[in-house]
């Protein structure tokens, strides 16, 4: 058994690279393969107990993604991105959530009022548990949600493409203990001005939750710098 402490498989009726593909993509997303850590075909194979091929083919399939890079001379490595790929995302997710909760406000229905509010109910309840890859998943189901919903299914292709990265990012800021309480107010705040109809007020709320997204992300990177620097 290798030391990645990835769990076991589970098979059902899909390929063995899909079910690898998925464990990995979650083992990305919850923070057990850390972004820059070097992950091993014979890692995997050892960890999952399968053959080479499957991995290899999973480890592509996550390259599309984006969640996974292929580095000259070292291999396959969890995606680290530099504060100016961080920041580009922020500002393309900016303009097109801001569009997204117009077009919610004026198109939704009384259920999808109701299934945000009880996303924020399970994110409250994640957040007392200081449960915060819980909390992340809320924080991304609630945005998701006002993007599907949002009667125009170009932002949310536009968007896909970018979701994995966003959702690391979320996840990057809300493990910051007292990040978890602001960002579930700030949800309420949304979703209040939804109820209420004022779109304005949801497109300034919404960019002002992202932007502090970003801000506390790059603040991050800066303080890992530094110590970087101080060693």
């Amino acid at each position: 058994m290798s030391d990645l402490n990835l769990g076991q498989l589970n098979y059902d009726r899909k390929y063995l690279r899909d079910i690898i593909f998925e464990k990995l993509n979650a083992a990305i997303m919850d923070g057990t393969l850390a972004q820059g850590q070097k992950i091993t075909e014979q890692q995997i194979s050892k960890e999952f107990g399968v053959s080479r091929t499957p991995v290899r083919e999973a480890l592509y399939k996550l390259t599309a993604t984006g969640l996974v890079r292929i580095i000259p001379h070292q291999g396959f490595l969890v995606s680290k991105w530099s504060a100016k790929e961080i920041k580009d995302v922020f500002e393309i997710r900016i303009v097109l959530e801001r569009l997204a909760i117009e077009l919610f406000i004026k198109n939704h229905s009384q259920k999808n009022i109701d299934t945000l509010r009880d996303i924020l109910r399970k994110m409250e309840n994640a957040a007392g548990e200081n449960n915060f890859v819980e909390a992340a998943k809320m924080n991304n189901d609630f945005h998701d949600l006002i993007v599907r919903q949002c009667g125009n299914d170009e932002i949310f292709h536009i968007m896909e493409p970018l979701k994995n990265r966003i959702s690391i990012f979320r996840l990057i800021s809300i493990s910051i203990p007292s990040r978890v309480d602001n960002s579930l107010k700030e949800h309420k705040g949304i979703l209040n001005s939804i109820e209420r109809k004022n779109i304005e007020e949801a497109k300034g709320l919404i960019e002002a939750h992202i932007g502090k997204v970003l801000e506390i992300i790059e603040n991050k990177l800066m303080e890992e710098q530094h110590n970087k620097s101080a060693r």
